[in-house]
């Protein structure tokens, strides 16, 4: 068992990259200590922006952290540790007529909510995060410079299939779904033989 010196008064979510072959803990704020592979302590950095971290995944090539947080999802630098994308999830969208606009779309890329679990994975070349929140919807968004050309993160669709809280988020290769489950006793599977683009 290993405990650190170090270590903070308590530990909300651990991750781990094999590329850096460092540990990363989050505590009760918004904090994110940074441990060797034998659990010694290297640096501690904050997100910006928020005051808790609920839970934090590494992506698959193992260069980025992805921090679900009580106002976004952040999207941190694993080589220079500073956040280099975020979803806001503090800010409604708002209609195009409130804007002077004709048109009475709704726009903007953020959303209101308060995420508790979040995940990453790539499928079909591409890479997608899914994450969930208080109130029983799951969102799948794109992390940042999937492609060359959009290098800003956004959500692509959300769904509220729960009536409490969503606890996790995994996407399960085996079976081709993403599987979310939450405090109404429910586990909800999406078919991901059509992809995420909806």
């Amino acid at each position: 068992i290993a405990r650190p010196e170090a270590s903070q008064s308590q530990v909300n979510a651990i991750a781990h990259s094999p590329s850096t072959q460092h540990y990363y803990t989050s505590a009760g704020d918004s904090s994110i200590r940074v441990w060797s592979e034998d659990m010694e302590h290297q640096t501690t950095f904050r997100v910006r922006g928020s005051n808790r971290v609920h839970e934090m995944v590494v992506d698959p090539k193992g260069t980025m952290l992805v921090a679900a947080t009580e106002r976004a999802i952040a999207f941190v630098d694993l080589i220079t540790l500073h956040k280099v994308d975020e979803i806001k999830c503090d800010a409604p969208k708002v209609k195009k007529l409130d804007l002077g606009l004709p048109e009475e779309e709704e726009i903007g890329g953020d959303v209101k909510c308060t995420p508790h679990c979040v995940t990453i994975w790539e499928y079909k070349g591409n890479s997608y995060v899914a994450f969930g929140d208080d109130v029983g919807t799951t969102y799948v968004a794109t992390p940042p410079g999937r492609k060359a050309h959009d290098r800003r993160c956004g959500v692509l669709w959300s769904a509220k299939e729960h009536d409490g809280w969503v606890n996790k988020v995994e996407y399960v290769a085996d079976i081709d779904s993403l599987v979310t489950c939450s405090n109404d006793g429910l586990i909800h599977f999406w078919d991901a033989s059509e992809g995420f683009e909806q």
